[in-house]
Formats: structure tokens, sequence, C-alpha cells
């Protein structure tokens, strides 16, 4: 299925060190990436797929009921397509949980 290929896109991205850990959070154990084209789509294809897709079908959607709601929210741009994946990671987040609660 589609969700089983981005979910395994995801672990991958982990386990071959293309996502970056999320320092303002390091307690956390996340780590964090830009979903992005380019030389980067190799890494995950049906995310960016994706991203690109709902990047195209859901601001129009959106912008419409911005109108209807009489919003002064500026509309947004079906033309830049950004995305970001974010993981957990437990034996990180027990990690840094223990190194900042060591005794000194």
């Amino acid at each position: 299925s589609l969700v089983a290929e981005m979910t395994e896109e995801s672990f991958s991205m982990l386990a071959n060190d293309k996502l970056e850990r999320d320092i303002t959070r390091l307690v956390d154990g996340e780590y964090v990436g830009g979903i992005v084209g380019g030389e980067r789509y190799a890494d995950c294809p049906r995310l960016t797929e994706y991203v690109v897709s709902l990047t195209r079908h859901l601001p129009p959607l959106l912008n419409n009921e911005l109108v209807n709601l009489q919003s002064t929210m500026p509309k947004l741009d079906t033309t830049a397509s950004m995305g970001t994946l974010r993981v957990y990671d437990r034996n990180t987040r027990l990690g840094a949980e223990s190194l900042l609660s060591a005794p000194r």
C-alpha cells in the first residue's frame, strides 16, 4: 500500500542518516528532514509525490474557503511544494534522557 511504502521510505531515511536530529527538541528523540525533489527524490519518491499532489490539490480548496470566510489570510501558493518529515526514535530519546539527567 502507499502508506506502507511511505513508512518504509521514512525508516530507510532514518537508518541511512538522511535525517537530522532535531536539537531544538533533543529529549524528544525526533529526527527531521525536508521532503524535496531533485537529487533527494530517490530518497523518498512516494513521500515527494504525496507532498507535490497535496500542494497542487489542497490549496485551491483552502483558498476557496478563505474567500468564503472573508479571511484576510494570504492565499496558499499552488506552485511551491514543501514538506517536512519527522520521525521518532525511541533509543535516541532514551539516550538523550540518560545523558541530560546524569548526575554531575
